[in-house]
Parts: C-alpha cells; sequence; structure tokens
C-alpha cells in the first residue's frame, strides 16, 4: 500500500500505518502518531485512566477534524488526546 498524502504529491512512498478515522494509508512522515488513554471502569460507575496509553494513528487532515471537537469541549477529548 502506498502513502495517500505522498500520492498527492505525485510521490510513491510505503505506507506504514492506517488512518484511525479514514483508513488512508500513511508513510512515516504523514503518520501522527497520538497518544490514547485506555480506560477502566470502577465500582460506583467510577472511570480510571490506566498509566499505560494505546495510541492512535491520524492523517493531518483527520487529525484536524478531531481536534476541533476537542477545542468546542466536546467528549471527544479522549480520542485525541
Amino acid at each position: 500500500m502506498r502513502c495517500y498524502e505522498c500520492s498527492e504529491d505525485g510521490v510513491e512512498r510505503e505506507a506504514v500505518a492506517l488512518c484511525n478515522h479514514c483508513s488512508a494509508g500513511l508513510c512515516p512522515s504523514h503518520a501522527l502518531v497520538i497518544p490514547d488513554p485506555v480506560w477502566r471502569s470502577e465500582p460506583l460507575v467510577k472511570v480510571v485512566a490506566l498509566p499505560l496509553r494505546a495510541r492512535l494513528f491520524f492523517c493531518g487532515t483527520c487529525r484536524e477534524a478531531v481536534q476541533q471537537t476537542v477545542r468546542q469541549g466536546s467528549g471527544a477529548q479522549r480520542a485525541a488526546g
């Protein structure tokens, strides 16, 4: 699979990841890695973030789109880290 962002510029580079939102192939230069908290529910409806985080890969377009929800204060803060 080739990097979608590079192909837009007429360059062919191998993809190493997929965008978590749009599934576009991404090379190391275009794959934006965002830490993703892992949550655990505990008794009495308490939710705790665990110390180790997972990771999400985003292309630049999807990262900006997700972060606009964070700037507006929606519940998407967990997704954008």
